[in-house]
């Protein structure tokens, strides 16, 4: 592994990127691997973790990585989804690629941001790498990595790193949501063959 410069983020060598691939399309089809591959997608960019959300007209599901998952639940209990202004403005942002705080917004705006201020600063965190993929069912999810904030923004290399992945990521949400679709299928006849 290569140091980036100016901090502790390391550029993956070719294994590594091959395991996060791997562990990504093995996820699309065993939903049970994300938080794996989210952990190993955190660990590539510096990150201490991160998680995956899909948003539907039907509500919102997520999958966090083990590292994360207690912050993520905190913030879930708390309402900060129906009010998160941040994740609101990355995913405008996002269409193509990886983005950063500062991509979005400026350092005033981070610190008067009530998500930032009340929520994550207070829990050690508030940069993060996040991504946007509308899915073939027209589902939106959202790929978000977090990193500690005594820690620094997440560097340029690393999002350079995570938008030669990003492909793969559109690829297997893409394979997810087809298996998602015909694993419903699949219920579904197998109940009205039993006349439910």
């Amino acid at each position: 592994r290569k140091v980036f410069a100016g901090g502790r983020q390391s550029m993956p060598d070719s294994d590594s990127f091959a395991d996060a691939v791997a562990l990504i399309y093995e996820a699309s089809a065993l939903p049970e691997i994300w938080p794996d591959a989210i952990a190993k997608l955190a660990e590539m960019a510096g990150c201490f973790g991160g998680l995956v959300f899909t948003h539907t007209s039907r509500g919102t599901n997520w999958v966090s990585c083990n590292a994360t998952r207690p912050l993520v639940q905190r913030f879930i209990e708390e309402g900060w989804m129906e009010r998160n202004d941040r994740m609101a403005g990355l995913i405008a942002h996002c269409g193509t690629g990886f983005v950063r705080d500062h991509d979005v917004f400026s350092d005033p705006t981070l610190s008067r941001m009530p998500v930032y201020r009340d929520f994550l600063r207070p829990h050690g965190f508030g940069w993060a790498a996040a991504t946007h993929v509308r899915s073939a069912t027209g589902d939106n999810v959202i790929v978000s990595l977090e990193r500690r904030y005594d820690d620094g923004p997440v560097s340029p290399q690393a999002i350079a790193v995570l938008d030669g992945i990003r492909p793969h990521l559109a690829r297997a949400a893409v394979v997810a949501a087809k298996l998602h679709l015909q694993r419903a299928e699949a219920s579904l006849a197998s109940f009205e063959k039993v006349g439910a």
